[in-house]
């Protein structure tokens, strides 16, 4: 899939946006079995930041591709982390680099017995556009540069860029569907109805912030969330991921 592809609605299925996962593979897999009851007539759109954080990168990864594999239809997009990735393997594969991949790379559970990352996964990161165009929305990691003569043109502020403001104008007056930012989730709903106004949906609750707390980010986090974009219904799975101190706790 390139970046840009626009996607017709499905005869018969629904459609879903899911935001950030970051290695929740648990969250991730009940949100499509438990909540979404996932179909092979839906489309699924991942908003990127499929690693990083979490505990179950590799986990995360193999659910997407076997869900592909098994004839889903999966539209992922590129997230900084998967940008991450991608740089990190690049650096360490310069002469002089190629011990450093494990103190570069995040995603440690990623390495094989070899040192290296499978290259089914490098490919499926490498493949990864950056935006799609839907009938009423842009799905996007980050969001765009309207300040750009062409927002399409800068992928770079596809994948970091926060606190832009939107010209519905010069996107077909569609509402842009992002994660990449955390918001609390009563910030999610309000956004949702404000949509309009604002030309933008976030759907990043900072599911993996109830594993791993950040003391930098604030608001009711933790929730793993997707959009049927057509009922514009906001699915919320909670944070099933324990760490250590979790555990110890029980």
């Amino acid at each position: 899939m390139t970046n840009g592809s626009t996607i017709n609605k499905p005869e018969n299925g629904r459609r879903y946006a899911v935001g950030d996962i970051h290695g929740c593979a648990k969250t991730f897999e009940a949100l499509l079995w438990e909540k979404l009851s996932l179909q092979k007539s839906d489309q699924l759109f991942l908003l990127g930041d499929y690693i990083d954080k979490g505990p179950d990168n590799k986990k995360v990864l193999d659910i997407i591709l076997a869900l592909q594999a098994e004839g889903y239809t999966i539209f992922a997009l590129k997230g900084n982390h998967e940008y991450f990735l991608e740089t990190d393997v690049a650096y360490s594969r310069q002469p002089g680099n190629w011990h450093k991949l494990n103190d570069l790379l995040e995603a440690q559970d990623l390495i094989n017995a070899e040192g290296s990352i499978d290259q089914r996964y490098l490919d499926f990161v490498h493949d990864l556009p950056y935006y799609f165009i839907l009938d009423n929305y842009v799905l996007v990691h980050a969001g765009l540069n309207f300040d750009q003569p062409d927002p399409f043109s800068d992928t770079e502020s596809m994948l970091y860029i926060r606190g832009y403001r939107v010209d519905r104008s010069r996107i077909g007056n569609r509402i842009i569907v992002h994660g990449h930012t955390p918001i609390g989730i009563d910030e999610i709903r309000s956004g949702l109805d404000r949509r309009e106004r604002t030309g933008t949906i976030n759907l990043d609750n900072g599911c993996v912030f109830d594993y791993a707390p950040d003391p930098t980010k604030t608001g009711d986090l933790g929730r793993l969330c997707a959009l049927d974009l057509d009922a514009l219904e906001l699915i919320i799975q909670p944070c099933l991921e324990k760490n250590s101190s979790d555990q110890n706790k029980g």
